[in-house]
């Protein structure tokens, strides 16, 4: 038994030894050649008068499917759900039984890069499948670009859909009868189109639904239908924007006296707010989503308060106050933007600023001093009141601490709170020198057209200055003792004069109004830049 058992270990020895001798040494080139579809082996291609049935394609090597439905696109869209199968060297498509095919009709079917070979994973290029229910395929195509209306930069991933039902509400109803998805340079093409007139549509339709039936989907079309006339059909480029979705107002809450807070889905910018008078002293307060209620008065009475946006929003709310004495004790006038830094760098050709919780009424300048080096500068600074906000304005020294004190009973507020603790913040003079200069020039504006030149640093969100202009060819500024830093400059063209950008609707057929954008130089410490962008040059690049 012994031998039989040293025989069989001898056996799988030697049959192991023999494996990894037959397996050749490791390395050598990579493979990177992609499968090769065998002609003869696979179904026909390019068939007329084709039938409903299972579609092989074989190759001369082992494959695999990567990514089937993102990168599989068919045009025009089947109505029921496709299979596709691979098995050792064939890739097999597969109708729904229940699918019906349009008659005349020239079907793509694009396999993007969804078949590789199975070692290497090289993807096949330009594998395609195409046949026509009619007596002849059709050979026009149709190609072009789409852009980000905000960013101005490619997007990828969009459908750009193609109706032969030229009804407004078809993108909202039907598939489309062709459709491709840009590349992450915005191009896009439709091949074995047939000549004819088609509404054009593009939409970023995260649901792969071929519907607009979402008001967060980036959308896009051109100003007109086209007509296929010319073998290859450039569409002009199209931009694609989110409509301004319906405004919608959560119900405030009457929880606090004295303040109640308006917030809407985006910023209220067309919003109106008014109400009911019986005596009380209201402040409207705008928060970016939000408006802000302040309002005083001497009982609980209710009132009313009414907001409108055109004839597309209207609600009413009542207020019923709480009880004001609740407040005053509860409550209290109080800085509100309580800095962590013990000292505040300031720019010295600007204001500093104070912010406090409740909207200022009135300020005692008596109460309020400024210290330079620790020492009364003998001066009362300039104040002023802007909302919940303390200006002040002073000439400042260069290169110098200044201290403000706002003693206790300085600042009353609208319900004639007055605060209580001494506010003490010290500033950090700079230099101009830590500061640049840049003089900005836009040219080639349209002196017919209305415009809006934003200036932004590090972001779009970081906003400088916004002016409005129009008349004009050449826009010229020079931003003095600004920080260092990235800047850049933004133009619209503002075609309702409303001094900002605007976007597109489908149902109105209105397009978003053209914007502009040019990240400048960095602007460093002590130096002047020269920032030009020409709107010539900016829309032909």
């Amino acid at each position: 038994m012994f031998k039989n058992q040293y025989f069989i270990f001898l056996s799988l020895l030697t049959f192991f030894a023999c494996a990894n001798m037959g397996a050749g040494p490791t390395g050598g080139p990579k493979d990177e050649k992609a499968p090769i579809m065998q002609i003869d082996e696979s179904t026909e291609n390019f068939q007329t008068n084709f039938k409903k049935q299972d579609i092989e394609l074989v190759f001369n090597e082992y494959v695999d499917l990567k990514d089937v439905f993102k990168e599989v696109i068919i045009s025009p869209p089947l109505q029921k759900r496709w299979n596709l199968t691979k098995k050792l060297k064939t890739v097999k498509f597969e109708f729904d039984e229940n699918e019906e095919l349009r008659p005349d009709a020239t079907y793509t079917i694009n396999f993007g890069a969804s078949v590789a070979d199975y070692t290497a994973g090289n993807k096949v290029d330009d594998l395609r499948f195409v046949f026509s229910t009619g007596d002849f395929i059709d050979s026009m195509e149709v190609s072009g670009n789409i852009f980000n209306a905000l960013t101005g930069k490619p997007e990828k991933d969009v459908l750009l859909l193609l109706f032969d039902n030229l009804a407004d509400s078809v993108v909202r109803t039907e598939k489309p009868f062709y459709f491709a998805r840009t590349d992450v340079k915005g191009d896009y093409k439709i091949q074995n189109v047939k000549a004819d007139t088609f509404k054009v549509f593009a939409i970023k339709d995260e649901g792969q639904q071929y519907f607009f039936d979402s008001e967060t989907e980036l959308i896009g079309f051109p100003d007109s239908m086209i007509t296929l006339t010319n073998p290859k059909e450039i569409i002009p480029p199209i931009s694609i924007f989110l409509e301004r979705p319906s405004v919608r107002l959560t119900p405030p809450k009457n929880k606090q006296f004295g303040r109640i807070a308006l917030k809407f889905n985006q910023e209220p910018y067309d919003v109106k707010v008014t109400h009911e008078d019986i005596g009380q002293n209201v402040f409207y307060e705008n928060e970016q989503d939000s408006i802000i209620v302040w309002y005083d008065q001497a009982d609980t009475s209710s009132w009313n308060i009414f907001v409108e946006q055109g004839d597309e929003f209207r609600d009413t709310f009542l207020v019923m106050p709480p009880e004001k004495d609740i407040f005053l004790k509860n409550d209290s006038l109080k800085r509100a933007d309580v800095r962590k830094a013990e000292f505040i760098r300031v720019n010295p050709t600007k204001e500093v600023r104070i912010s406090f919780n409740h909207p200022i009424e009135k300020v005692d300048t008596n109460l309020v001093i400024l210290l330079l080096d620790s020492i009364p500068t003998g001066k009362v600074p300039k104040l002023e009141i802007k909302e919940k906000e303390l200006i002040i304005k002073h000439r400042w020294i260069e290169d110098s601490s200044y201290q403000l004190v706002v003693l206790p009973n300085a600042v009353t507020d609208m319900f004639q709170m007055q605060n209580q603790d001494t506010i003490k913040q010290a500033y950090n003079i700079l230099a101009k020198k830590a500061f640049g200069d840049l003089l900005l020039r836009v040219t080639d504006l349209d002196s017919s057209q209305h415009y809006v030149i934003n200036l932004y640093i590090k972001n779009n969100t970081n906003l400088v200055e916004s002016v409005p202009v129009s008349g004009i060819t050449l826009y010229e500024k020079n931003y003095k003792t600004i920080p260092a830093g990235q800047y850049i400059i933004e133009v619209i063209t503002d075609r309702n004069k409303n001094g900002r950008w605007d976007t597109g609707n489908y149902d109105n057929q209105s397009q978003p109004e053209a914007l502009i954008s040019k990240k400048l130089d960095a602007l460093r410490e002590n130096w002047e830049l020269k920032g030009e962008l020409s709107l010539k040059l900016e829309r032909n690049e």
